[in-house]
């Protein structure tokens, strides 16, 4: 559940933290759903790079999650890659 939001604050290689967090975010437990998608976040701060390709529509649906607490951490992902990357994420209203 920690996985992604600690290799996202502090990743020993950003591609390689990429892909885990991506792995994760259509986990079925929704701790660890919301941790991945928290942790591209925090990778567009870290790193200061993601795949957009991935990683921009993974935020996305994770902002329609049926769950509160993925959600959440889907906007503050999206805020994340707003501010850090100037990406803006569809679905999300800064």
């Amino acid at each position: 559940m920690y996985v992604p939001i600690v290799i996202g604050l502090d990743p020993p290689d950003c591609g390689w933290a990429e892909a885990i967090c991506l792995s994760l975010v259509a986990h079925p437990d929704f701790n660890v759903r919301g941790g991945a998608v928290l942790g591209l976040g925090h990778l567009a701060r870290t790193c200061r790079r993601l795949d957009l390709a991935a990683a921009v529509p993974a935020i996305a649906a994770a902002l329609h999650d049926d769950n509160a607490h993925v959600r959440g951490q889907a906007d503050n992902a999206a805020d994340d890659l707003l501010h850090y990357l100037g990406v803006r994420v569809p679905g999300h209203v800064p």
